[in-house]
Order: structure tokens, then sequence, then C-alpha cells
């Protein structure tokens, strides 16, 4: 109960208080017989008496009212709040929903993705990148974390070239040092790729379709600071204890190569 609540429901209890009293005035004077000083005066103050009960009885109505709709904004909010996700039914839909999620990052995107599904479109990255920009100007920086999740064993050989690519993009925006790129060695992958924005938003794409490019469905959970702090949990204590950073993978990809083809 707010302050203006309390307020309202003080007047309304002193009008009834009032009315109680003025009651038992009227009551005792007919008991006693004392005299009024005419009808007139005895309708007026019967009049009054129900004015003020009616008053009364409509302001109490009416705060009552305004906490029970308060009540009910509260219960829709929460079950609102607890509602699953909203659905997202294709590619496009997919990153833009996602795109839309990283623009709102106050400070920390993380992400898992599995390097047999769709590659991130490039505006994707752009969105990533004037994000982490507009963090590092107002301060503090943010951080972009990506976590590749594939079969090491059978990588295509542009991969690496892939990645360096899209590397080579954030450095040209001046935000490569605000991005984090790791390898997770994952046999089998199961194509579920998630974005968690903070400890507020997640964001699960997949593939429902055999030897199928594109994503074919998804769904967005926003505001839900409960789930993301599992996800986030799951990303910092099991995915990242397991992946190692991108150079490393490379230097050891390119050796691998080198000595695969001296020999």
């Amino acid at each position: 109960m707010d302050k203006s609540e309390r307020y309202t429901q003080r007047i309304a209890t002193f009008l009834l208080i009032l009315l109680g009293l003025g009651s038992v005035v009227i009551a005792a004077a007919d008991l006693l017989g004392v005299p009024m000083r005419s009808e007139k005066n005895r309708e007026e103050i019967i009049l009054g008496v129900v004015g003020i009960l009616c008053l009364s009885i409509g302001v109490e109505r009416m705060v009552e009212a305004e906490r029970v709709e308060r009540r009910l904004k509260r219960a829709e909010d929460s079950l609102a709040s607890l509602a699953g996700g909203v659905q997202l039914n294709s590619t496009d839909e997919i990153y833009e929903s996602a795109i839309r999620l990283c623009r709102s990052a106050r400070r920390r995107i993380r992400t898992v993705v599995f390097a047999t599904g769709p590659s991130a479109p490039r505006r994707y990255a752009e969105a990533i990148c004037e994000r982490l920009r507009q963090l590092k100007d107002a301060g503090p920086a943010g951080l972009y974390e990506v976590v590749l999740a594939c079969d090491a064993a059978t990588l295509p050989p542009q991969f690496v070239q892939a990645n360096d690519d899209r590397l080579a993009l954030y450095e040209k925006e001046g935000v490569r040092d605000l991005v984090k790129l790791f390898i997770l060695d994952a046999k089998p992958s199961i194509g579920l790729d998630v974005l968690i924005v903070d400890v507020d938003h997640i964001h699960l794409a997949l593939r429902t379709l055999q030897g199928a490019v594109d994503f074919q469905s998804g769904i967005a959970f926003e505001n839900q600071p409960k789930l993301a702090s599992v996800f986030v949990d799951w990303f910092e204590q099991i995915i990242l204890c397991d992946a190692v950073p991108y150079e490393e993978f490379r230097r050891a990809r390119i050796n691998s190569s080198g000595n695969s083809r001296a020999s």
C-alpha cells in the first residue's frame, strides 16, 4: 500500500468514525427525549449522515478496486515472466531476434555455436561490432565470448580462413580485443546454438531437418534472469572449461596441416 492509499484509507476511516459518532449522538438524543431545534434540523442531520456514509463507502470501494487492479497487474506480469519464450520460425526471424537482443546488451554476450550449422550473417557480426563500440565508448567495455563447438577431425579446409576473416572484421571495427573466440571439440554435434545476453535473455536456434543448411526453428526467452543464470553457469563451468582459445587451436591446426604436406 503506497502513501496515497494510506491517506485515502485514513480519511475514509475518519469519516466512518464521524458517522458513527453522529449516529450515537442522534440516537442518544432521541432516547433521552432531547428536543431538536426543528424538524428541518433533524432532516439535515440525517441527510448529512447518509451523505457521509455514502462518501465513506465510495472512497473505500475505490481504494479497494485500485488495489485489486494492481494485484491483478502484478499477477499478469508474473505469469508473463514465467511463460514460455517466443517461437521463431525461420533463419531470418532467428537472426533478427538475436540482433535485437545483442543490441540491448549491457556488458557481456556469450554464445555457443555449432560449426556444422549455418554461419552467422555479416549483419549479425556488424551488430555485435556496433554494440561493442557503444559499450567501449560509454564504459565499461563489453565482452563477446564465442565458443565454436565442432568435430575437429572433420572440419572443412576453409574453417580457419572463415574464422580469420570474421576476426579481421572485428579488428577493422576496433573491437577485436573485446572478442574472445574458443574451440570446443564436440562429438557428435547436436546443432543447438545458444546465445546468452548478460544475465537476462536466452536465445536458442536449432535445425530440425537432417542435412538442412539453415535453421528451421528457434525460441527466445527475454527478461528471464533466473533461467539466464542457469545458462551462464553452464557456459562458465562446463563449456569454457573444455574449450581452448582459437589462437591455440589455429596454431595446432596449421602445424598439423604443414606436417601432413611434408610427409
